[in-house]
């Protein structure tokens, strides 16, 4: 089961501790939780190499003479795979999964991304495209209210920050810390940002305006050792004047090593 937030904070400050650097005085929670937060954006970037991470299906309709496909979502990372899904003769017929589309470029843009075509198609189509995106930002809070397969978060977050963006928390997880409905766990299926209401599965008691909740880390269980490592050193590096960067460089090549290693044995497991 996934580290709370509050978990991976105290991970945080016993390295930082380690370190021989300094208190929570000079490292406050915010700002470990926004290493935290980058860290696990590093993470994923090099889960997204070795094919692992979160993975989303979105159905795009392109009108004729366009020669982008846009998804319309945050946190894309990489294109998985294109289909066409509503008509059968077209350059654009079908692209294997798991490897360059052919005939169009990769994932442009930052934010929001979008596939560019080879050239702009010749009628209106519908494609499917499979998508592989960034875990949703860590944050903490008290809900503003429930309901028996909702939480509505508040509009401002004792920890990091509420997205406003629609579908953003789709596939996070949100823990019950304490209040009512303590120690209950739900994946998010959808996500309002203009009410700020995530849809979950039915809760065995339902949220209220007393729930203190967190958004959990959006990586493996088994890499939040280095999700924790990967703050410190983000951390410790910031402060040191000389570092230029090291640190997080360093951390971040044995990171890399470490998830491609991992990525590898879930892949041979599989065959």
């Amino acid at each position: 089961m996934s580290k709370r937030v509050a978990e991976l904070l105290s991970d945080v400050y016993a390295r930082l501790s380690e370190g021989e650097t300094s208190s929570n005085a000079v490292f406050p929670q915010s700002r470990v939780l926004g290493a935290l937060n980058d860290a696990q954006g590093m993470i994923e970037s090099a889960l997204a190499d070795v094919g692992q991470g979160y993975f989303r299906e979105v159905d795009v309709e392109v009108a004729a003479d366009a020669d982008t496909i846009e998804p319309g979502l945050d946190r894309v990372l990489a294109v998985n795979g294109i289909w066409q899904l509503d008509a059968a003769s077209d350059p654009y017929a079908e692209v294997a999964l798991g490897r360059p589309p052919l005939g169009v470029a990769w994932l442009e843009g930052v934010e929001p991304a979008y596939v560019r075509l080879a050239s702009a198609v010749s009628q209106a189509y519908t494609f499917r495209l499979s998508l592989l995106l960034h875990g949703a930002a860590m944050h903490t809070g008290t809900a503003a209210s429930g309901g028996a397969t909702s939480i509505v978060f508040p509009s401002s977050a004792t920890l990091g920050e509420v997205s406003a963006s629609d579908d953003y928390y789709i596939g996070a997880w949100v823990y019950i810390v304490s209040g009512t409905g303590s120690g209950q766990r739900r994946q998010v299926t959808d996500y309002d940002g203009d009410t700020r209401e995530a849809t979950v599965a039915t809760w065995t008691t339902n949220p209220d305006d007393t729930s203190v909740y967190c958004v959990e880390a959006g990586v493996p269980e088994r890499l939040e050792v280095e999700l924790a490592a990967g703050a410190a050193e983000i951390l410790l590096g910031e402060e040191d004047t000389a570092d230029g960067g090291t640190r997080r460089a360093m951390w971040e090549r044995v990171m890399q090593g470490r998830v491609h290693a991992w990525g590898m044995r879930r892949q041979v497991r599989r065959r």
